[in-house]
């Protein structure tokens, strides 16, 4: 014993178990990678289908082998969206500003480069983007600093309020003020709403990407801000909000028309992420499962629905999985679904994501166990998804869990079971549920503890990774198909066969990787491993498993027919689009002829039987199978399967399974209960127990005891009591019971006597169905109990019927019906499962329900690149329906329901459906997706509900365009329905003999009820046809009956005459009425003539008439007063009143004379109040009236003498910030009418009731003006801020809401309360928006060319994969090297080893954004040397100055890589060595092993004049003119040449003299071409500087229309070539010659010369022509023209050999029948599409693009075509791909389908071989 009497402390252990912080041993993956330590997720893309994942998080920075460890980060619902204004151009005055949508004026930074100069704003709220963490916090702070702000002010007013009560009385004008002062700012103070930071975004293109930045500051100011890029190409995060570390990045999309902030909505996906692939590379014991693994973020929790999953969300996600190639998907996301399998995102992921792109899909079973049937979608009910239990082990219960004991390997309770309702397995396999994991940096927390099969998903999903990065790494090459990843089927059957049984009862196992990997290794070859069997059991509705749940399934042996069919994986490269030559349909065909399994069938039970043996092809096969479950102990779990086995490999293991399911129900007595004593549980044991529920239960009730026997040595536990019964077409949680119940009372100790713990509850059920009761220990429970459960049921129903619903389903009523156009309303009821007592009959409507139409309908695309559907390509369609709603009460609460389509995700026949409330400020003041809930309008008022259904298909879409909206209205008190037992005593109480209440049902018996419809009060909102719902009850202890009541027609009142009396039948005079008509139209004419004199002499003439009656007097001068005072509803001093001085005092006259008519009437009216005589009435009326003349005359009055008393002084100082009016006391007679003017408003007041004081805007602006005119702002703005609070929000009171909230802000400025002015502007950017928000991106806008449309976005991304295509065949059989050669998928080094089709490939990748290739490639050319080459080999001067230095200046251009310009530098030194000549014309090729030039006696020119603009430009970027001055010496030489033709250059020229070869020919094709290209391209690159280049380029211009240009008899305009001697060009074209209509076109648009354009049309014409005429529409090498009577003569024409064809009937044909894939036409294409924005050229260059696809395209690439008029692709191809096609050709097409600002003409120029040059500034 110690000192203090404790013993001593244990010695603590010496490490923390770590190895449970994320467990890895039970799964074998933390072995598995210390075995193969490359094989840990390297070369993996996870795509994670969550909240977000946190871009501060730590551990998901980087990779294992230094990757970034996220490739992007997606918002997939589009809650991030910026929708971005037009281009608009900075201030005009030079400064660099815009302003933005809060009203800022921007600063921007001067250091941002956009060269177009055109910006486009946006805005967004941090609340709307913010996580609930983040929002709470800063709206905490936000709140707290504001608060402090207006105490500040608060306290100013207190204080000269209490100086002022010193020294004056209560009545004084100041303290009255001051004390107002202090009632506004506490009404204020009262009403704070924040809405949040509101940033202004800012975006322009760079001239290489869309950039943004963001006014997190909210100052304006961004002036030093950095401009972010897209994630996935510049990896740029910013802060959203540096306290609290929230980060973001962004994406743009369809053109930068919409900016994408993507943040995280919490912080499940950032643990989630980092148990998958977390990389810590201090801490390792933190790793996640596959720290090599790259991610995906995406985000499909939306913002805006509390982070739901949406349907948007998901569809946009399956396509980002595509697009990013992702090798897995984990999705620890779901919902409890009606229906399994089924939905059209389901199929979406079935088919495509999973089946056709081969990613391996896991999603987290669900966490709603124990019960059976309670997995949700898509994990658990979903084929081709792999659903994932929670597995808790020994690892995870040291580290996680801090039990002081352990129990045995189990399965968390809480975990969701299978089989799904159609009878799958549900639960695929098991891992870990547990994981102490990376966390989001807002959270301030860098790991935290959760439990789930959230986390189990991601668990499983790692090993995944492992498998499959070692699947790449090690056998992928050995595979059938290297291209192609491993199927997910195969991935599926290794786990699944080599899973750890720990006695899941439905056979699951924990996964374990290493055996699945041995699995995988030892199969690597067995072909069917690809295949997935479907299941499908006809008699039970195509379910895929016998699952024999209820009474009936099980009376008697089951007879069944089972098909087995295979699912085979597809390859995306079949799609047509994608296969033109049929090579990957025909090998997924051939798969399908080929297979065949000759199958072996072992049933796992006795009481199964089924055929031995079966043999399946492709299109499967039925068998039969017994099922005899008629022997099984009923109430109890049975689990048996059928199991398939491969005859040839039975060591394998089962093919397939068919799982059986047989949950046989204990039948219940005829008391109608059911007792299960003596239940004994041990640590995580699950006791089931199955009831059949008798017919015509509807209740049933629960009870668990336990007694206290073991209390003195079992720990106290706790309880899952788990009860569910399934019904069709609904979810598992319909009729559900689910509670946690603790056994064991502290306060039990041995010796306790018999005390007992009891516990009871209940739930609705539904007759005739199976109900499980499941009770579980919660797992972590160390000690055995005991319990004993029963269960009672009770249940009445309306007669006939088979079973109550005890709600809705679905919107779609199943209860009792009551009309209220019937005076007495019948339903009998019966009491099927046991006598009923204490009947009390309680029929309440809590709930009105309205039906609305919509009034707008309309259907189009989606619009956005985001919204293609994954299988069809196609735009999917929006419905967007309006209705309109008013709220005539404020704070009402309602639910919005459209029952087809809302409550459903995965399930969901659309794709989405979302529903927007917006209030008649046109802000959203609700928003709900997929489902709805109730929701509360703080106001009353107008309405907008605007709902969008989107789908696929507009078609099906249509059907739906009158589709109803249902509004559920909860009513503020309900209505009681009244109930007899008879007729006769629902309708009176006077007749005797009545039977008397029921109150006992007898068992069996029928008891009728009787409901009186006359309700006393209906709602006011209630019209004829509109429903009351509410329930029934008739005892505690059955269920509540759904019960609407129709709300009946509107009774009859007594009719009224016009006047408001009743009708009679005395007869009156004609002629009085004759003469009182007339003078009625004559009063009426008062207000519609604009002739004033008219108006005048037309009032004395009435007046003069009813000189005797006041009345008709006062009626005369009120219509004349209304055209005077036209603006009661604004302040006197405003426009719209219309007030001038003369006209203010004839109003005040005139209103003098109507009080003085009307007041002895008016003050009659209140004599007559609630008198019922008719005469009495009459006299009310004309007193009513004659007051209502009188208060809109002293209306008029207060508003004329405020207008005199105010106008000078007030709009003298109403722009006056500093609140200063002028003294009306200075001004002659002001303080008369100031005096007259309180008067007049006191005199109002007496007239004016109090409600209409604070109600009427009339009344407001009438009074008000006297606080201005005495300058008590505070008590003018107490009424303002009232009505303001009160007034609805309505279409009818938008101007005086308008006018009211001006005069707020007005008074406001007045009072100098600059805290409450910024706030109100604040709210105002939110409250009242200039358009309705858009749920989803708004349509694609059509435009001219340089709009980007969706038909160029998706042939854009068509030559993406065939760029693509080409690289992967280049990358797999010639890396490295020069070129690649398809056909014999072998390589060169035609060019000397210099990788050169990877370095002329470059700035495609980059352009195309195949990033990571190009990435890949930047790191081979690391290593590539430019100053050597295979012995031997000589390197060619001209191709690797444009191919090589152009590519790597190119990619430099578009990149800014420093290593690219030394390299760049590196092949200009080596070159250089062409330029020791004595005239300094370069030679032809360079030995760059022994550093000097060889020796060529001439040159053709484009190898001395096509090096300019890439020596040039290598000075430009390198800062040494030594380059630069190799160009221009070499140019000068040639100029200096002497020639014949002036413009025009020989071919050739001897580089010792610079003497031209005057042998050689002229033209624009070989030899020549891009010698006369560069002339225009100087002067281009030089921005003009330098007017040398545009005279030669002009000059040769001319000389080639003069000498070159020819026109064929069928009017082709062709460029022939001029040989020495001649004098008219030939009749052949190269191919080569197709760029100049190009250039032709480019010249026109730099230079202004429009003629140009003409011929580069003609020219163009032709060089398309030249593909249009062969079979195979592709453009031969050359191509010529005879007369059309020549071509009948001539069958041939010199063609190539294996050329068949000449000539059309134009008079066309090819001169060489190769097409190698040249670019020169599509060039032009692009060019002329550029300068003129005509579309045909874009159709010309598409068409060319699918002849590519179609002839040239083979399984490793692109080959030339031999023969262009050949169609049989089998021998016709030429075994070259030219690096030129990666480089020109396909570029080109994809900039031809780009927006004109990609790399825009005015920022670049293109050298010859399509390597874009920044113009030199």
């Amino acid at each position: 014993m110690t000192a203090t009497g404790t013993h001593p402390t244990a010695s603590p252990r010496a490490e923390f178990p770590t190895l449970g912080l994320l467990p890895r041993a039970d799964t074998q993956a933390g072995d598995f990678v210390r075995k193969h330590p490359t094989y840990d997720g390297r070369g993996t893309v996870v795509a994670i289908l969550d909240t977000g994942i946190d871009p501060g998080a730590k551990g998901l920075q980087l990779t294992s082998d230094g990757k970034r460890k996220v490739l992007d980060f997606v918002d997939c619902t589009g809650s991030g969206d910026v929708l971005l204004s037009a281009p608009i151009k900075s201030a005009d005055d030079g400064r660099l500003e815009v302003e933005g949508p809060s009203g800022r004026r921007l600063k921007l930074n001067p250091e941002w480069r956009n060269p177009s100069g055109e910006w486009r704003v946006g805005a967004k709220r941090l609340y709307d983007i913010a996580p609930s963490q983040v929002k709470t916090s800063v709206q905490a702070e936000r709140k707290d600093r504001f608060a402090t702000h207006a105490q500040v002010l608060a306290d100013s007013v207190s204080a000269r309020l209490a100086e002022a009560k010193k020294s004056t009385k209560p009545d004084d004008d100041t303290r009255l003020e001051l004390d107002a002062q202090a009632g506004v700012l506490a009404s204020l103070g009262e009403s704070y709403a924040d809405q949040g930071p509101y940033f202004d975004c800012v975006v322009f293109h760079d001239g290489e990407q869309w950039r943004a930045a963001i006014d997190t500051a909210e100052s304006g100011d961004l002036s030093e801000a950095q401009a972010l890029g897209a994630y996935k190409l510049t990896g740029d995060v910013g802060h959203l909000c540096k306290r609290q570390l929230l980060y973001y990045t962004l994406n743009f999309y369809d053109d930068a028309r919409t900016l994408s902030i993507v943040t995280s909505v919490g912080s499940h996906s950032t643990h989630v992420a980092g148990i998958v692939a977390a990389y810590h590379p201090d801490e390792p014991q933190n790793n996640g499962v596959a720290p090599g693994a790259q991610l995906l973020s995406l985000l499909i929790g939306d913002h805006r629905v509390n982070s739901l999953e949406t349907g948007v969300g998901l569809t946009r996600a399956a396509n980002a999985i595509v697009e990013h190639g992702a090798d897995l998907a984990n999705m620890s996301f779901g919902e409890p679904t009606a229906a399994s399998n089924v939905g059209q995102w389901v199929q979406l992921v079935r088919n495509e994501v999973v089946a056709r792109h081969r990613c391996i899909f896991v999603s987290s079973a669900g966490n709603e166990g124990p019960a059976l049937t309670t997995v949700g979608a898509p994990g658990g009910t979903t084929d081709g998804i792999i659903s994932v239990g929670a597995y808790v082990g020994y690892e995870q219960i040291k580290a996680d869990h801090a039990m002081y004991d352990t129990v045995k390997d189990t399965v968390f309770t809480w975990c969701s079971r299978g089989p799904t309702a159609d009878g799958a397995v549900g639960v695929d396999i098991y891992a870990p549920g547990s994981a102490i994991a990376s966390y989001p940096a807002y959270s301030q927390q860098r790991l935290h503890l959760a439990n789930g099969t959230s986390m189990s998903s991601p668990n499983l999903c790692g090993c995944l990774a492992l498998l499959v990065s070692a699947w790449k790494q090690e056998l992928a090459d050995d595979s059938p198909d290297p291209a192609l990843k491993i199927s997910p089927y195969r991935v599926k059957n290794a786990i699944v066969a080599t899973a750890k049984q720990f006695g899941d009862e439905l056979g699951a196992g924990l996964v374990q990787t290493d055996a699945a990997w041995q699995y995988l290794k030892k199969h690597a070859e067995r072909r069917y491993e690809d295949v997935e069997y479907a299941v499908r059991v006809a008699e039970t509705g195509n379910s895929r498993g016998i699952y024999l749940r209820d009474a009936e399934d099980s009376a008697c042996a089951r007879h069944l027919q089972v098909l087995v069919a295979p699912v085979f994986p597809g390859d995306a490269r079949a799609k047509l689009e994608h296969d033109p030559d049929g090579m990957h349909g025909e090998s997924q065909s051939q798969a399908r002829f080929d297979y065949e399994q000759r199958v072996i069938l072992v049933p796992s039970a006795s009481w199964v039987r089924v055929p031995e043996a079966l043999y399946i092809s492709s299109e499967g096969r039925v068998f039969s199978a017994k099922v005899d479950a008629t022997q099984l102990e009923p109430g109890r779990l049975h689990v048996a399967s059928i199991q398939g086995f491969d005859s040839a490999c039975v060591d394998r293991g089962p093919i397939f399974t068919v799982p059986i399911t047989v949950t046989k129900p204990l039948p219940v007595e005829a008391s109608a209960c059911v007792r299960f004593n003596d239940l004994r549980f041990l640590p995580t044991e699950v006791v089931r127990r199955f009831v059949a529920v008798p017919y015509g239960a509807t209740k049933a009730h629960l009870t668990i005891r336990a007694g206290n026997a073991a209390a003195n040595s079992s720990a106290p536990a706790m309880f899952y009591l788990h009860c569910i019964q399934l019904a069709r077409q609904e979810r598992f949680t319909k009729y559900q019971l689910k509670a946690r119940v603790n056994i064991g009372h502290p306060s039990y100790v041995s010796g306790a006597g018999s005390a007992e713990q009891c516990y009871t509850n209940s739930m609705d059920v539904i007759g005739g169905a199976t109900l499980e009761i499941c009770v579980a220990p919660f797992w972590s429970q160390l000690d055995p109990h005991e319990i004993d459960v029963s269960v009672e049921f009770n249940g009445i129903l309306p007669a006939g019927s088979e079973h109550a619903g005890t709600s809705e389903s679905h919107g779609i009523s199943s209860g009792i019906v009551v009309n209220g156009n019937y005076i007495v309303s019948r339903t009998d009821f019966v009491a099927a499962v046991r006598p009923e007592y204490e009947i009390k009959p309680d029929a309440t409507l809590d709930t009105l329900r309205k039906s609305l139409r919509p009034t707008e309908a309309a259907i189009s695309p989606m619009g956005s690149e985001r919204d293609l559907h994954l299988t069809t390509g196609a735009m999917i369609q929006k419905l967007v329906l309006e209705y309109k709603l008013e709220i005539k009460s404020d704070n009402t609460s309602l639910r919005l329901r459209m029952p087809a389509v809302d409550t459903q995700i995965y399930e969901n026949w659309a794709d989405d459906f979302a529903l927007a409330v917006f209030d008649a400020n046109k802000r959203r003041v609700a928003v709900q997706i997929s489902y709805t809930s109730k929701i509360t309008l703080k106001k009353k008022g107008d309405y907008l509900v605007r709902v969008q259904i989107r789908h696929r298909s507009a078609k099906d879409l249509e059907s739906l365009k009158d589709l109803p909206l249902l509004v559920d209205f909860s009513l503020g008190s309900s209505i009681k329905l009244s109930t007899a037992s008879s007729i006769a005593s629902a309708l009176t109480s006077s007749v005797t003999g009545t039977p008397s209440p029921v109150s006992a049902i007898a068992r069996g018996s029928r008891v009728p009820l009787f409901f009186k419809t006359d309700v006393a009060s209906l709602p006011s909102d209630a019209a004829p046809g509109d429903i009351l719902y509410g329930s029934l009850s008739l005892n505690k202890k059955t269920a509540k009956m759904a019960l609407e009541y129709v709300v009946p027609t509107a009774k009859s009142v007594e009719k009224e005459s016009p006047n408001g009396e009743k009708a009679t039948d005395e007869d009156i005079s004609d002629q009085k009425a004759m003469e009182e008509a007339m003078r009625k139209l004559r009063v009426e004419w008062i207000g519609k003539t604009k002739n004033e004199a008219e108006r005048s002499k037309l009032v004395s003439e009435l007046v003069a008439e009813v000189k005797d009656s006041e009345e008709d007097h006062a009626a005369i001068l009120a219509a004349q007063l209304d055209t005077i005072d036209v603006g009661r509803k604004t302040l006197p001093w405003n426009a719209d009143s219309k007030f001038t001085e003369p006209a203010a005092n004839k109003v005040v006259t005139i209103a003098d004379k109507i009080v003085s008519l009307t007041q002895s009437l008016a003050l009659t009216s209140r004599l007559y109040e609630n008198q019922t005589k008719d005469e009495d009435k009459k006299l009310k009326k004309k007193a009513d009236l004659a007051k209502t003349r009188l208060t809109n005359a002293l209306t008029s009055k207060c508003r004329a003498l405020g207008y005199l008393t105010t106008q000078t002084s007030f709009m003298s100082s109403a722009s006056d910030a500093s609140g200063e009016f002028v003294d009306v006391e200075a001004e002659d007679g002001a303080e008369e009418r100031l005096a007259a003017l309180e008067r007049a408003v006191k005199e109002l007041g007496r007239w004016t009731d109090k409600k209409a004081q604070a109600d009427s805007v009339e009344y407001l602006m009438a009074s008000l003006p006297l606080f201005v005119a005495k300058q008590q702002y505070g008590r003018a703005l107490q009424p303002v801020l009232k009505w303001i609070a009160a007034a609805p929000l309505s279409r009818a009171n938008a101007g005086e809401r308008k006018a009211m909230i001006e005069l707020r802000d007005l008074l406001l400025t007045k009072l100098q309360w600059s805290l409450w002015t910024g706030h109100f502007k604040e709210l105002a950017l939110v409250d009242t928006p200039a358009s309705y928000e858009a749920m989803y991106k708004l349509p694609w806008k059509k435009g001219p060319h340089n709009e980007h449309t969706l038909l160029d976005f998706k042939r854009q991304q068509s030559i993406r994969e065939a760029t693509r295509h080409a690289w992967a065949g280049y990358k797999k059989h010639a890396w490295g090297k020069d070129e690649l050669q398809p056909v014999t998928q072998s390589s060169n080094l035609r060019w000397g080893d210099w990788a050169i089709t990877l370095v002329d490939s470059l700035d495609t990748l980059k352009l195309v954004g195949l990033e990571e290739d190009y990435v890949e490639a930047k790191e081979y050319l690391r290593t590539v040397r430019f100053d050597r080459s295979p012995a031997g080999y000589s390197v060619s001067f001209f191709e690797m100055t444009i191919r090589a230095l152009g590519g790597l200046l190119g990619a430099y251009e578009l990149d800014q890589d420093p290593m690219l310009l030394e390299k760049a530098k590196q092949v200009g030194d080596s070159l250089a060595y062409a330029f020791d000549t004595p005239t300094g014309l370069p030679t032809s090729y360079v030995d760059v092993n022994r550093k000097k030039s060889e020796y060529s006696s001439r040159i053709c020119i484009v190898e001395a004049g096509t090096l300019q603009l890439e020596f040039k430009k290598l000075s430009e970027l390198t800062g040494d003119p030594k380059y630069s001055r190799y160009a221009e010496r070499a140019q000068d030489a040639i100029e200096s040449g002497k020639r014949k033709h002036e413009g025009l250059y020989p071919a050739y020229i001897f580089t010792d003299t610079g003497i031209f070869d005057g042998s050689s020919e002229y033209s624009m094709g070989a030899m020549s071409d891009s010698f006369y290209e560069y002339h225009l391209k100087q002067h281009i690159l030089h921005n003009g500087k330098e007017p040398k280049f545009m005279k030669r380029y002009v000059t040769s211009v001319e000389a080639v229309k003069k000498m070159l240009v020819a026109k064929s008899e069928s009017g082709y305009t062709y460029l022939g070539k001029l040989l020495a001697h001649a004098s008219a060009p030939d009749t052949e074209m190269e191919h080569l010659a197709c760029f100049y209509p190009g250039l032709l076109a480019l010249g026109a648009q730099v230079l202004d010369r429009p003629q140009d354009l003409v011929l580069a049309e003609e020219l163009a014409r032709t060089c398309y022509a030249s593909y249009e005429m062969t079979p195979t529409g592709l453009g031969p090498e050359r191509f010529g023209f005879k007369t059309k009577e020549e071509a009948k003569v001539h069958n041939s024409y010199q063609l190539r050999p294996g050329s068949s064809k000449s000539f059309n009937g134009d008079g066309m044909g090819a001169a060489d029948g190769r097409y190698i894939l040249r670019p020169e036409t599509v060039e032009t294409l692009f060019v002329l599409y550029r300068v003129t924005g005509d579309t045909k050229y874009q159709e010309w260059g598409w068409n060319i693009f699918l002849a590519i696809e179609k002839h040239a395209k083979v399984e490793f690439g692109y080959a030339g075509v031999a023969d262009v008029y050949q169609t049989n692709t089998t021998w016709n191809h030429i075994d070259a791909m030219e690096s030129f096609f990666l480089a020109e050709t396909l570029k080109y097409l994809y900039l031809l389908f780009s927006p004109i600002d990609v790399i825009s003409l005015d920022e670049y120029v293109f050298n010859t071989e399509a390597h874009p040059f920044r113009i030199m500034k």
